[in-house]
């Protein structure tokens, strides 16, 4: 969005990655990555919290607004991916994923509990839903894209990532998980690591692409002084005095 000539604020590429470097500054904190996988790494780090920190992290890089007829959050995680493979010039996704999580892709892809049609197929009260070739393929696919190592590859393994982070992140978001719960201890711990790799890497990428457009992120800061609302709301954001 072009500045007028009073306008104070920062452009839309700068709030973006200074919300996203904020809430990663404080994930790193709550969560190191520790190659050797080690007893201690996980005794001291707290992989609820660090998951939760870096996806507000990720949210914050990858929403923008949304049209009436693409509000599906997955939709924009993969608009946001694409983008992100067409500015990163040095393969830089393509080298953390071999080189700093792929075993935890491997994991977090071969958890049925963070499938969605398997929670579809266990809640059914009816009519069963049938899952298991759906999660099979998709552990076929990313196995057989990480096995080839092929950058065409990389758009596809994190799309299902990232739908599986997003069955985890719903979990722990809408209450569905025991805080530090033992049952999903590996899932958290898998999840926060794959963001902790990946995560910082998205943001070295926008950092060195400004050129592109990001889109414009939501609640955006209004300029001081003037009537208008504090904040620009999400699209989907209604209340009794906007209208339903």
């Amino acid at each position: 969005m072009p500045k007028t000539k009073n306008d104070s604020r920062p452009d839309d590429y700068t709030v973006r990655l200074l919300r996203v470097e904020t809430w990663l500054a404080r994930a790193k904190k709550a969560f190191t990555l520790d190659d050797g996988q080690s007893k201690s790494a996980r005794e001291s780090s707290d992989p609820d919290v660090a998951f939760l920190l870096y996806w507000i992290a990720f949210n914050a890089a990858y929403a923008r607004d949304l049209s009436p007829k693409n509000r599906d959050a997955l939709t924009g995680m993969k608009c946001y991916v694409e983008d992100l493979l067409d500015a990163d010039r040095d393969n830089a996704i393509r080298h953390s994923i071999w080189n700093d999580c792929r075993d935890h892709i491997y994991t977090v892809v071969d958890n049925r509990y963070l499938f969605k049609k398997y929670w579809d197929y266990a809640n059914a009260e009816s009519v069963k839903v049938a899952w298991k070739q759906g999660f099979n393929d998709d552990k076929s696919v990313v196995r057989n894209a990480l096995r080839d190592n092929r950058y065409e590859h990389i758009l596809t393994i994190l799309c299902i990532v990232f739908k599986r982070l997003y069955m985890l992140r719903n979990q722990l978001v809408h209450g569905g998980a025991q805080f530090e719960s033992h049952y999903n201890r590996d899932s958290v711990f898998d999840g926060a690591h794959i963001m902790t790799a990946l995560v910082p890497v998205f943001l070295d990428i926008m950092r060195a692409s400004h050129g592109m457009k990001w889109g414009r992120p939501f609640f955006r800061p209004a300029l001081k002084g003037h009537n208008e609302p504090s904040i620009i709301r999400h699209p989907l954001y209604r209340d009794e005095h906007h209208g339903s």
